[in-house]
């Protein structure tokens, strides 16, 4: 069985464009307190007296 040849270069392309838009989106959709740095989050975790893990 031959191997599939790699897709062209404009499909390569598109498909990274539209991870980078799903990612985007991902990233505003998530609150302020998960785009908290880890020091910052086990801070807040510290603050509510439990493990951030």
């Amino acid at each position: 069985m031959e191997p599939e040849p790699d897709p062209p270069g404009f499909v390569i392309r598109d498909r990274i464009l539209a991870s980078l838009a799903e990612a985007d989106r991902a990233r505003r959709a998530r609150t302020a307190e998960q785009c908290l740095t880890f020091a910052e989050w086990e801070a807040v975790c510290d603050a509510r007296k439990r493990a951030p893990w």
